[in-house]
């Protein structure tokens, strides 16, 4: 179970590696919901995607025989980007596995990063299941893109400063992996 203190402690980790992306005010979608709505404007990260919080997170915690061993993941595209930015930051390879069809904007991004791209599989679940197969040959760790505690604390990292205090922050909970609960916020204005 993941809790306030595991968030935090993911807020601070990734301080200095992760872009404190802005809440842009959107009028159009404030005339729509009758309220003042702004957006966290996430694909300003260097990848484009919120997703590479979770692999800075997860690759900070590494201990140095898992950097020397090197990361392993399965993503369609933005897990897989965040994964080998973040590693090649950190000086730790990284294999990327793609499913055949994962575009070629993406999969030539994680290569410029150094990654070791592998397209296999027809969806995720063979291309997962191929990564899981990569880490077991080659001693690799696993970098899973939502089923690790230290990739789901990071959700709440998603600071809403510098932006107005908020009533509530209202989250996509779609499959991507991210989901904040409705909550309210800190005395600084920041997500807990």
């Amino acid at each position: 179970m993941i809790g306030v203190a595991d968030i935090e402690a993911a807020r601070a980790r990734i301080r200095g590696s992760i872009y404190l992306s802005p809440c842009a005010h959107s009028e159009t979608l404030s005339r729509v919901a009758g309220n003042k709505v702004f957006l966290k404007l996430e694909n300003l990260q260097m990848t484009g995607s919120f997703k590479e919080r979770g692999a800075a997170n997860l690759l900070l915690q590494l201990s140095s025989d898992e950097r020397r061993r090197g990361v392993v993941a399965a993503s369609a595209g933005n897990h897989g980007l965040g994964v080998a930015f973040h590693a090649a930051k950190l000086g730790v390879s990284a294999v990327i596995v793609m499913p055949e069809w994962a575009p070629l904007a993406k999969v030539t991004s994680a290569r410029r990063r150094g990654a070791e791209v592998i397209l296999h599989g027809e969806n995720f679940e063979e291309a997962y299941a191929h990564g899981r197969a990569i880490e077991a040959e080659r001693g690799l760790v696993f970098v899973h893109p939502f089923d690790d505690p230290r990739v789901v604390a990071v959700g709440g990292s998603v600071d809403t400063s510098p932006s107005p205090k908020f009533q509530r922050n209202i989250v996509n909970g779609g499959p991507s992996g991210l989901l904040l609960p409705t909550m309210k916020p800190t005395n600084s204005g920041a997500a807990p």
